[in-house]
């Protein structure tokens, strides 16, 4: 049959097999259409995709996935965008597209991504809802002759290194389950239930017994209850095991998958040490690395000097040194959030939010601020900070979840151009973080008598 075949049954069952074969048989403009995007406005992106949505092709879809798994657009101008792309991609694989949604909040890690991710979840949805006719016989025969038989002899080493090479792309991964599922290996399953999203209670078993195997060389390093895994593969991680066994650590391609890293400031005390973690954090291997927290002030110039492409850097500014912070994170492409855990000075308020530091990243997040709470609000709105959060504190085993009492996220408004617009979000506090929680407490009933009274 001819290639054109695979695209008219692509366009009636929606198969998603039949999807990257369809998409191969299309002529290339279509796809060079949705790459373009890229280089237009948030506006003008929304009017492209619009124009495009009509032609349900595979190809553009292939590409607009692609475009949302990597957002150039990050603002709520951009809402536009989000909406046509969802009502484009609205007929296609819903599982996909919701998987996607989902970890939005990772890819934009703001109350806007969230908010975006939440319209790609509820467009899945809907399109998990739309029954499509099935591959009858003769379609089934099309779908076979168009399918490449797999690669003979591909090891499971090979597999695994099509993982680490391509972090970000669920399709290496699924390969790799299957192979391991064909030998049993419970490896497999996981992977495989992780990536659709089911039976969570299983794959807390799995990784109960597992986690530390399938850690491999970066157990080295990383204690199994300091390790979370996405995907298969290990995804966040706390570097809280003895310093002595981290040059064993290095170098491994296994560190390719993590996303997250956490660490305590005192973890950087010894010179040896700190230049044993500036190697990890800045190797070849941590292609995936987005977040890492915290660093001490003093060590960001040799972090920044590699340019990593993190988006969240966590600095515990006890003491702040005399380091160029904004020099540092103009070194940092990708960053749009500075996390800090704030010890309470006033020279460490002056450093972190300099309007030079807000015109380099858009998110100012403050842990532990306790009486200085109302001064990092009017500092942070001065300097120009798109958002502004405050929280009492954090997980000690896992900084990533903040934990204590209230959580404020200020955003600034459209009119007012001000951080005025709060959103309260409650959190469990624990007993050592309740002084701390009743700081942001008192601080936000302050805030919000304050506005009342300038608006009467």
């Amino acid at each position: 049959m001819a290639d054109l075949d695979l695209v008219a049954l692509w366009k009636k069952t929606r198969d998603p097999r039949l999807g990257p074969l369809a998409a191969a048989a299309r002529p290339k403009e279509l796809e060079a259409l949705v790459a373009e995007v890229r280089g237009l406005t948030a506006k003008a992106a929304a009017e492209r995709v619009t124009k495009l949505t009509p032609v349900k092709d595979p190809l553009v879809e292939e590409a607009l996935f692609r475009l949302l798994e990597q957002p150039q657009w990050r603002a709520l101008t951009a809402a536009p965008f989000f909406k046509a792309a969802a009502l484009a991609l609205g007929a296609s694989e819903g599982t996909r597209l919701a998987a996607l949604g989902a970890r939005y909040g990772d890819l934009i890690p703001t109350t806007v991504g969230v908010k975006y991710g939440r319209t790609l979840v509820r467009a899945g949805e809907a399109a998990q809802k739309v029954k499509w006719p099935s591959l009858d016989a003769e379609a089934a025969a099309v779908l076979q002759t168009h399918t490449k038989p797999a690669k003979k002899g591909r090891t499971l080493d090979e597999l695994f290194a099509a993982v680490y090479a391509a972090p970000a792309d669920d399709g290496p991964r699924r390969v790799l389950a299957d192979a391991l599922l064909e030998q049993n290996d419970l490896r497999g399953e996981l992977i495989a239930l992780q990536l659709a999203g089911r039976d969570p209670e299983r794959v807390v078993k799995l990784l109960e017994k597992n986690a530390e195997k399938w850690l491999g060389p970066v157990a080295k390093a990383v204690l199994p209850q300091f390790a979370a895994f996405e995907r298969g593969f290990v995804d966040s991680v706390g570097l809280f095991r003895s310093a002595s066994l981290l040059p064993k650590a290095l170098g491994h391609a296994e560190w390719a998958t993590v996303r997250h890293v956490h660490l305590s400031v005192d973890r950087w005390a010894d010179a040896k040490v700190r230049a044993l973690l500036v190697e990890l954090l800045t190797a070849p291997q941590m292609r995936a690395l987005e977040t890492v927290r915290w660093v001490r002030p003093d060590v960001l110039p040799a972090l920044a000097e590699k340019k990593p492409g993190w988006r969240l850097l966590g600095v515990g500014a006890g003491s702040p040194s005399k380091v160029d912070l904004p020099a540092c994170l103009a070194r940092l492409p990708r960053l749009h959030t500075l996390d800090v855990d704030f010890a309470g000075s006033k020279a460490t308020l002056r450093w972190v939010t300099d309007p030079k530091v807000a015109a380099k990243v858009s998110r100012l997040r403050v842990t532990s601020p306790g009486a200085h709470a109302s001064a990092v609000w009017s500092r942070a709105n001065d300097s120009g900070f798109a958002e502004l959060e405050l929280t009492a504190g954090y997980d000690p085993r896992n900084p990533d979840v903040h934990v204590a009492g209230e959580r404020l996220v200020f955003t600034r408004g459209e009119k007012t151009r001000e951080l005025d617009q709060l959103k309260v979000e409650m959190l469990p506090a624990p007993d050592y973080w309740a002084d701390a929680a009743e700081d942001v407490a008192r601080f936000r009933a302050g805030w919000q008598a304050g506005r009342r009274s300038a608006t009467n």
